[in-house]
């Protein structure tokens, strides 16, 4: 255990912990306990932003860096996120010096996608970007936490029955 994990252990301690790590470069300690995975992320002076995200997908297409003004350029990539019935094509942005971080991936990669989510007006119109600040690849065996693994399907619902279908309280 280094300088930070031994604090982090401390605070937990009435919690068992399967294994803890630092994850390098990324200000946070990675530790489990049983099934779960909790990331602590560490900032010493800045808070993290309030609308920061993160989702793993298949790379599916990689655009151009387009040079917008003379001072800013942005690149966009496409990732498939195939949880549930319907598969989603996500949209993200990358800008000025981040463009080339889609570089070393290619089509089809699993990549695991840190975002913010940016909403603005202009001319009385609404826009939101998803602009990405870090991509990486999952490690090896992780993934994607399925949102509707803990809800019942429609399947799952008793059969209606005529009370059933007249239990309104008015």
């Amino acid at each position: 255990m280094n300088d930070i994990q031994e604090p982090v252990a401390k605070l937990f301690s009435s919690m068992p912990i399967d294994s803890i790590q630092t994850i390098p470069f990324h200000e946070a300690i990675r530790f489990e306990q049983k099934s779960l995975t909790f990331v602590l992320h560490l900032h010493k002076t800045k808070k993290k932003h309030p609308m920061s995200f993160q989702i793993q997908g298949k790379l599916y297409r990689k655009f151009d860096t387009e040079q917008k003004t003379e001072t800013f350029k942005a690149r966009e990539f496409v990732i498939l996120v195939e949880e549930g019935m319907y598969p989603q094509y996500i949209k993200f942005q990358l800008t000025q010096e981040r463009c080339s971080l889609i570089d070393p991936f290619e089509i089809d990669d699993q990549i695991l996608v840190h975002f913010d989510l940016r909403g603005r007006e202009w001319n009385d119109k609404f826009f939101t970007n998803l602009n990405a600040w870090r991509i990486e690849k999952p490690e090896q065996g992780e993934t994607p936490p399925t949102q509707d693994a803990d809800f019942p399907s429609y399947e799952d619902a008793p059969p209606e029955t005529e009370d059933s279908l007249d239990d309104l309280p008015f």
